[in-house]
């Protein structure tokens, strides 16, 4: 089975989208809503499969606190799961795994080199990419199709 950070891995070495889907389905539909709005509040059960039977309530303290600790980490880290990112020969090599606002700066070899990513994901279909590097280097930007998008997308 795999663990925390191994979806990461895997995208280092093997740019198979469907990693980043999975990361982005369990972002988006397990760790973002097992927390409330205010921060106060968590759920081991997931929002999306709450039933009759098995209620999702949100309590404010559970036996085992695990979840503020756990929140912190994986928010903390989030900006490891966005992008990869390999500098050699001035030609900077990005890949986009998740579509989430957020600014990408490097400092490496006399390099100073800055992407940012304007994005309302996934309420909004729109990414917004912007460019500054006060160097002359290549940069090559691969972008995450997801495979939910079937053909359905456009740059």
């Amino acid at each position: 089975m795999l663990e925390r950070g191994d979806y990461a891995d895997l995208l280092q070495t093997d740019l198979n989208s469907e990693y980043a889907d999975i990361m982005e389905l369990c972002l988006y539909n397990a760790v973002l809503t097992a927390m409330s709005y205010d921060g106060k509040k968590f759920t081991y059960i997931n929002q999306l499969a709450s039933s009759d039977h098995d209620l999702s309530k949100r309590e404010e303290w559970f036996v085992c606190a695990c979840c503020p600790p756990n929140m912190l980490r994986i928010l903390g880290q989030i900006s490891g799961y966005i992008w990869s990112y390999k500098l050699a020969n001035k030609i900077m090599e990005i890949n986009t795994h998740l579509y989430i606002s957020s600014t990408l700066k490097i400092d490496q070899d006399d390099i100073d080199f800055e992407l940012q990513q304007e994005s309302d994901w996934p309420w909004k279909g729109d990414v917004k990419f912007s460019l500054r590097c006060a160097k002359d280097i290549t940069v090559n930007l691969r972008l995450r199709t997801p495979h939910w998008a079937g053909s359905n997308w456009e740059v």
